[in-house]
């Protein structure tokens, strides 16, 4: 069962808008961005420097590749281009996602145990 989520997005020089996204049970909502004046709901802007003075698109990367600087610990975090729209239900496409990628490696290691205990099981016999 998944707790803490997290969508985020940043945006810094004024490079893109910042889209009203409808409320999803269960997410925050994290803007990073160098501009004080940015506030549209449901998301909280955090302001933050540039990481190198006036190279805003590496100050994005920056926030978009190491989120756990900043946000902590979640137990999922999805970045999301700021001008996005999401127009659908997030929890049940989350779900369908981990039931049809993770639910195959779960089985393949459980698979895997299950050799490696009957193996251990058959070496104590020699």
């Amino acid at each position: 069962m998944r707790n803490k989520e997290v969508t985020y997005t940043a945006i810094f020089g004024n490079y893109s808008a910042l889209i009203p996204q409808k409320i999803i049970k269960g997410f925050d909502y994290i803007c990073f961005t160098d501009n004080p004046k940015l506030k549209v709901k449901p998301w909280k802007t955090i302001n933050v420097e540039t990481l190198i003075k006036d190279d805003f698109i590496r100050s994005n990367r920056y926030n978009k590749i190491y989120p756990d600087k900043f946000l902590g610990n979640n137990d999922l975090r999805i970045y999301l281009t700021a001008n996005y729209l999401i127009i659908g239900n997030l929890n049940e496409l989350i779900d369908r996602f981990l039931a049809k990628i993770l639910w195959p490696f779960f089985l393949m290691n459980l698979l895997v145990l299950i050799v490696v205990h009957v193996f251990m099981k058959n070496m104590k016999r020699f």
